[in-house]
């Protein structure tokens, strides 16, 4: 691009630019902070601006500021949240103008090309403090971005947005934790780092992993996992006999002592002192971010103070007709460059080209004497200077009179040149050589450079790639112990109150000690000791409860606070309470009540339902005392610990084949507490996710409805009469309730392969069951059939929610989304299941199928006898135990009944008929093809209420086609369209008495026959 070209296109982007704003202060950011946000919002940042411009000024001091504001993310926790006040002034900035300011300060750096981790990770911690989480499932995301701020990881999608905080008025701190929990990271550009403090804290790619013990200990011993927090964070401890996973209340007691008594054992290592570096050193670095020729980078060695900043890229001489934009495409984040040190420079730590030049010279001196081809490139003060193909500039010195030589560098031809030898000189590597020669073997000039541009480009290329090789090998050898870099506490604090604010979420007892115990050695860790008696005290009452609901006396029970918790309305809470416990007299075991408890009336329900069952104890039965602890322990979140006697029924526990659901329409409160109890829309999914993993999995499983995860039944009646309430269902039963919800998974799937959909999924592999246990609480049983040699997924048709995968599958006593991978070798155990199960080779029939290849089917039988047949196959048709497959021979598609084959065989031979027309073609109820471009024969046919039980036992498929009538003795109507009446007619003919149809129908006419 010529200079008068890209003078224009620079004076029309500044033309277009926002006027400045003129004025730096903090207190003018914080008066004028709409003015800023417009402004820089608009900017068109090129990449040219410079250190000194009025928009990296600006973004400089916002991010000075925003800092400072988020630095009380150090000091603030859930026992302390001070307000955002500026140093050295009076002046206080509202909670939501300090957040967006931070939220400013990352986008203008995100503009600039250098996002602020630190900002970022503040800004995440801040928010989970001051404002709840607005679901359990973001505990992770914000566990990730935790660990990739510490790692200093690339930002590859940030989730924060203009939007976000662009209107005052719309602005919502708890939309702003949600949308900062959508960042993503490029993993594999950060660095591993740690934390050593009263135990190790290790961020790394595959997730943050703790252990009580120091950084020296934890990478020689050997380790166990102990506790496992969502999908990335693990907790380790030493090998031992003595401790196992908490698997109990107990359990969690023996680890917090063992955990709390080797973290006050933890000794650091001795750090030795680290030298500084002197201006001028020659120093290795690793790029830690590359935004066009701006590169970012942080000095590597460990025994030096580290050291970071920008980079002067300019390389003169060395490397002056090359592109600095294209030679910056070989530079990428994470890899070592040798550069100069250069604090005194006001824009830039590092120098390229004072690192580059040592290597320049020596790779120089290495060739020494050699002989290489070189293009003229221009002239010097003492004669001509040329390009060889390795990168290196030579001077040659007088003045040129050969014609051969005045023609090569006319004509940019290449000629054979020497290096002689090499000198420094105002900073830059001058190498001296000679012209040994210009014709080739054969005493002709060679081939002319056809492009002079590229031939430099390559040259330049090769050489700024050997410096980079160079930089790699020469870089410091370092130990597991000197790789791990070194950070501060702040991601471990972060980490801490994120788990300390999730286990308010979640319902279930162990997951929520889990992550108190997980918090607390944090905690510990960090030297955030305040925060850990906070979370002690909460880890022993959380215990306390959970010990009570099992069955602990209450006497035994104590809940003590140290000096440092006075005065927190949470402690005092949890101490009245445990109180009011110590007086409850002893019951046992029941149902359950539906009553929701905020955590406003919480004292007054504890209080009163021990009140009534001390009241009535010996006045009414047991069973009837028990229900009242039992919704005690419920209130208190503990009733999964709630002690299980032989009087209740019980379900047991889940596993692959067993699932528990309380609510096919309400949400678990782990989901969100407070909020709308009655979501059918929403927790329906939790359904069909679970029958989706069931179908695809290689041995189906139950789906309990009413149920709660802790086996015991709280009955399906509160869900229809909600349904009944909101018109969703015309009566308020079970009946109804499970035709509500077999309505709904009936329309939810379609299969891979087969593309058999809807009812065709569901009718033959899955029945709904009522059942009503001993005490009287009815429940819904869904049994669920693997779906036979294929997968399904969810229907394109049936709104499915962006947080719902496009198909499940059930493994380790949960269901998860599925991907390819599963999904074929899930098939393959499909298949050869199948395949035993039947005996007649159906394996190959689904093999083939997928693999598109002729099968034969060995010694089919039909009306014109016993031979084999070579079919092409287009569906599997399990539910009517028959294929549709194109018929080689008789050239034709047919339907092949599995039991008339003895075995299938695959051939080494590819199907044809891929296009056919026919392929998509259905069995009719019957078993007999339909294929709609011929002749139909309409059916109404009347049965009475066995004939219906009959048709349905035989012919699942005819469900769908079957309606109530409202007449006493041929109560339904059975409505169908057929090619054949032959399947029809065979079925009236076997229940003559159980079915009525017109005289003058078709069907009447060929029974007649």
């Amino acid at each position: 691009m010529n200079c008068a070209l890209l003078f224009s296109i620079m004076s029309a982007i500044y033309c277009q630019q926002p006027d400045f704003w003129l004025e730096i202060r903090k207190e003018y950011i914080i008066e004028n902070f709409e003015k800023l946000v417009y402004y820089i919002k608009r900017y068109q940042y090129s990449g040219y601006d410079s250190a000194g411009s009025e928009f990296s000024t600006t973004c400089k001091h916002l991010v000075r500021l925003a800092e400072e504001l988020s630095e009380y993310s150090l000091s603030s926790s859930f026992i302390n949240k001070p307000e955002f006040r500026l140093s050295g002034s009076d002046m206080v900035v509202p909670e939501d103008l300090a957040f967006r300011i931070m939220v400013a300060a990352i986008l203008a750096s995100q503009k600039i090309g250098n996002i602020k981790h630190k900002i970022l990770l503040r800004l995440a911690n801040l928010l989970v403090i001051k404002h709840k989480m607005p679901r359990t499932d973001i505990s992770d995301e914000l566990i990730y971005l935790v660990c990739n701020c510490m790692r200093k990881s690339r930002v590859s999608t940030l989730g924060l947005k203009w939007d976000d905080i662009e209107n005052p008025e719309n602005f919502s701190a708890t939309r702003l934790l949600y949308n900062i929990c959508q960042t993503r990271f490029n993993d594999d550009s950060g660095c591993d780092c740690g934390f050593e403090g009263k135990g190790t804290v290790m961020f790394t790619k595959d997730g943050i992993k703790a252990a009580p013990l120091n950084r020296v200990d934890y990478l020689r011993t050997s380790l166990t996992e102990y506790l496992s927090i969502g999908k990335s964070l693990k907790v380790y401890l030493p090998k031992s006999d003595h401790i196992k996973k908490p698997d109990s209340v107990e359990d969690v007691a023996d680890g917090m002592t063992f955990m709390t008594r080797a973290q006050s054992g933890v000794k650091n290592q001795q750090v030795e002192k680290k030298r500084k570096y002197v201006a001028g050193a020659i120093i290795p670095v690793a790029v830690r971010s590359c935004w066009g020729v701006k590169i970012q980078a942080e000095s590597i060695d460990p025994g030096y103070e580290k050291v970071a900043g920008k980079v002067n890229i300019n390389l003169l001489d060395s490397l002056r007709y090359v592109d600095k934009h294209k030679m910056m495409t070989n530079v990428r984040e994470g890899i070592t460059l040798f550069v100069e040190y250069t604090p005194d420079d006001n824009e830039f730590m590092f120098s390229l080209k004072g690192g580059f030049n040592p290597f320049y010279e020596e790779f120089a001196n290495q060739l020494r004497g050699e002989h290489m081809p070189g293009v003229y490139i221009g002239d010097y003060s003492a004669g001509t200077q040329w390009l060889a193909e390795d990168g290196f500039v030579v001077n040659v010195m007088g003045d040129v009179t050969d014609e051969d030589v005045l023609m090569a560098m006319e004509q940019h031809i290449p000629v054979n040149i020497r290096m002689n030898s090499t000198k420094s000189h105002n900073g830059n590597v001058l190498i001296n050589g000679g012209i040994v020669d210009v014709l080739d073997v054969d005493n002709k000039l060679p081939e002319p450079v056809a492009d002079i541009d590229s031939y430099e480009y390559d040259a330049f290329s090769y050489l700024f790639g050997e410096f980079l090789k160079y930089s790699d090998d020469n870089r410091p050898a370092l130990s597991d112990e000197e790789l791990l870099e070194v950070v501060d506490e702040e991601g471990v604090i972060a980490v801490g109150n994120v788990l300390v604010e999730h286990q308010r979420r979640l319902t279930d007892t162990m997951p929520r000690l889990a992550c108190l115990q997980t918090a607390l050695m944090l905690n510990i860790c960090s030297g955030n000791y305040d925060m850990g008696a906070y979370t002690r005290h909460e880890l022993e009452y959380q215990m306390a409860v959970a010990r009570f609901a099992a069955g602990a006396s209450p006497m035994s029970l104590t809940l003590v606070h140290g000096q440092n918790l006075d005065g927190i309305p949470e402690v005092e809470k949890h101490e009245r309470i445990l109180a009011m416990i110590r007086n409850y007299r002893e019951p046992e075991i029941g149902h359950v009540s539906d009553s929701d408890n905020t955590e406003e009336n919480l004292e007054d329900t504890v209080d009163g339902l021990i009140d009534a069952s001390n009241r009535l104890l010996g006045k009414i039965d047991d069973r009837e005392i028990s229900r009242i602890k039992l919704e005690l322990a419920r209130v208190l979140d503990v009733d999964d610990q709630f002690k299980i006697t032989d009087q209740v029924s019980y379900y047991g526990v889940e596993s692959d084949t067993l699932e528990f659901k309380s609510s096919a329409v309400c949400p678990p409160k782990n989901r969100l507490k407070g909020s709308q109890e009655y979501e059918p829309d929403t927790q329906i999914w939790a359904v069909l996710k679970t029958v989706c993993g069931f179908l695809n999995s290689t041995g189906g499983g139950e789906l309990l409805l009413g149920v709660r995860d802790n086996g015991v039944a709280i009955g399906i009646d509160h869900d229809y009469n909600l349904l009944f309430e909101n018109g969703r269902i015309p009566e308020a039963n079970a009946d109804r309730y499970r035709t509500y919800l077999k309505n709904i998974i009936d329309n939810s799937f379609i299969a891979y392969k087969s593309r058999l959909e809807k009812s065709s999924v569901t009718t033959a592999y899955i029945s709904y069951i009522i059942e009503v246990n001993n005490e009287g609480i009815e429940i819904l049983r869904i049994r669920v059939d693997s779906f036979r040699g294929d997968m399904v997924r969810f229907h394109p048709d049936c709104n499915r929610p962006e947080e719902v995968h496009e198909a499940y599958i059930r493994t380790s006593g949960a269901t998860v989304p599925m991907n390819r991978t599963v999904r074929e070798q899930t098939m393959q155990k499909k298949y050869h299941k199948v395949g035993d199960r039947d005996g007649n080779g159906m394996a190959a029939i689904y093999e083939a199928r997928n693999s598109k290849k002729r099968v034969l089917l060995k010694s089919y039988t039909s009306r014109s006898g016993v031979r084999d047949r070579e079919v092409e196959v287009f569906q599997v048709f399990a539910e009517s135990n028959c294929i549709l497959a194109y018929d080689v021979q008789a050239k034709d598609v047919r339907l092949f009944k599995c039991s008339r084959w003895m075995d299938a065989v695959i051939l080494d031979k590819n199907c044809t008929q891929g296009n056919s027309s026919k392929r998509d073609l259905q069995p009719d109820v019957f078993g007999f093809v339909f294929d709609p471009d011929k002749h139909t024969y309409k059916v109404e046919l009347e049965l009475t209420e066995y004939g219906a039980m009959l048709l349905r036992e035989e012919h699942p498929g005819a469900v769908s086609a079957l309606f109530r009538t409202g007449r006493t003795d041929f109560p339904w109507l059975f409505t169908i369209s057929v090619n054949s009446l032959d399947g029809v007619g065979r079925f009236v003919r076997g229940l003559p008495s159980e079915c009525r149809y017109d005289d003058n129908s078709d069907l009447a006419a060929f029974l007649e026959s």
